[in-house]
């Protein structure tokens, strides 16, 4: 009995049919990520600005106040 593969046909790979499945997720799941990736740098950057010293932000021009409300913003408020 012959194969139903040739030998120059290549045989078809178990995850094809998921790459088929949730290849239209691609753009969507990397728009994800770059949101949650500005989210990170964005929380990071608070924990910084509420770290530093009162002299600190004076040399940067922020108010001691205006440093503790940007802080305590959540990562996805801009």
């Amino acid at each position: 009995m012959r194969s139903p593969y040739s030998c120059t046909a290549p045989r078809p790979h178990p995850g094809d049919r998921i790459v088929r499945a949730f290849g239209p997720l691609k753009p969507h799941a990397r728009s994800v990520l770059a949101w949650v990736l500005r989210c990170a740098e964005r929380a990071g950057e608070r924990r910084t600005l509420a770290q530093l010293g009162d002299w600190q932000l004076r040399d940067i021009g922020i108010s001691r106040a205006d440093a503790d409300d940007e802080a305590a913003k959540p990562c996805w408020r801009v």
